[in-house]
């Protein structure tokens, strides 16, 4: 899907994950409302943003442990992935925690900008030169 050997981190082997929510080492569990995830081929890694359910979002201690989490799983999930990360071909996934209601304001650009309500569907993978939403504005 994606050039420049990235390999796509959405491969599936497996139809049983569930990208809603995240049990972590610590048995925190996180509810997950909105994802999105962009390939960046210049620096050869993917940055994920994840907005949680708000009451859920992690504090400070959590958050290495969510994305070391987040890590692992598209490894388990992507044979290819795995690879280029253990060759250092593929840097580290970068993770970054969205303001609540931050789905909802990605909705109405995409609508203001000619998507059709009626048809609007979230790409969850693609390449961070085709969204023109600054997802960094919303981070916490």
């Amino acid at each position: 899907l994606f050039r420049k050997n990235i390999p796509n981190p959405a491969n599936k082997t497996s139809k049983q994950h569930n990208f809603k929510q995240w049990n972590t080492y610590s048995n925190v569990t996180c509810t997950i409302q909105f994802f999105i995830m962009f390939a960046m081929p210049d620096n050869l890694q993917y940055h994920l943003y994840v907005e949680l359910d708000f009451a859920e979002v992690p504090n400070d201690d959590y958050q290495p442990e969510i994305v070391k989490e987040v890590e692992e799983s598209l490894c388990k999930l992507n044979i290819e992935y795995k690879s280029k990360r253990e060759s250092q071909r593929l840097q580290p996934v970068k993770v970054t925690f969205l303001a609540e209601g931050t789905s909802e304001a990605y909705k109405r650009d995409c609508i203001e900008n000619g998507q059709r309500e009626a048809q609007f569907k979230i790409v969850h993978l693609q390449y961070e030169k085709d969204c023109s939403f600054d997802f960094d504005q919303q981070s916490l």
